[in-house]
């Protein structure tokens, strides 16, 4: 997923379809050294925010200067306690993202799940614990918290994914050997035939 922003906008968005398409393969193949991404293309989707009706032009929202910083506790705050407020604009980190969105999103279910646990007056006592940032190795790997208590963020399983760099390497081997083994099949199916 990519986004042509601001006078770049304009700019291409006077251009076909498939100008915009083949710049947005060319920037893919380049940023993941890959040539195979100008070729093999299979699906194309674009959206231009500014004809959206709901969205108001943008994917993300635009506030004049120091309101959602001045606003922002206010905003995240739970109404009567029964409504919580998630969304990019509310994240603390990677606002306007979609990171931003799913860091909101897991902030408000935190808050729900304490506020419902308390209200349910249980006698066994809930030790959770928010935390703003994942728990990463100096090497980009995340790891678990040596923390005993039950941390509200990644799963084990998000913790056991490798690196970016690394999937970036499996994809590369795994079309190396893809195509080895097209060339494989044709060569011995060009020597078969004669």
């Amino acid at each position: 997923m990519g986004a042509i922003l601001a006078d770049s906008s304009r700019l291409w968005r006077k251009k076909t379809r498939d100008e915009r398409k083949q710049a947005v393969c060319q920037q893919y193949a380049r940023a993941f050294q890959c040539d195979a991404m100008l070729t093999t293309c299979r699906e194309y989707i674009e959206l231009d925010w500014s004809t959206e009706k709901f969205s108001g032009g943008c994917y993300g929202d635009i506030m004049p200067k120091e309101l959602l910083t001045s606003l922002r506790e206010e905003l995240r705050a739970p109404c009567n306690n029964q409504i919580f407020f998630a969304g990019t604009e509310l994240a603390t980190r990677w606002t306007g993202y979609m990171d931003g969105a799913v860091q909101a999103g897991e902030r408000a279910a935190f808050e729900i799940i304490t506020k419902y646990w308390e209200s349910k007056k249980n006698q066994e006592k809930l030790e959770l614990l928010w935390i703003e940032e994942e728990p990463v190795h100096a090497k980009e790997d995340c790891r678990p918290s040596k923390d005993d208590k039950l941390i509200y963020g990644p799963s084990r399983l998000q913790m056991m994914l490798p690196r970016a760099s690394t999937v970036i390497w499996i994809l590369k081997a795994t079309l190396v050997f893809g195509i080895g083994c097209v060339a494989f099949s044709i060569k011995y199916l060009s020597n078969r035939s004669t």
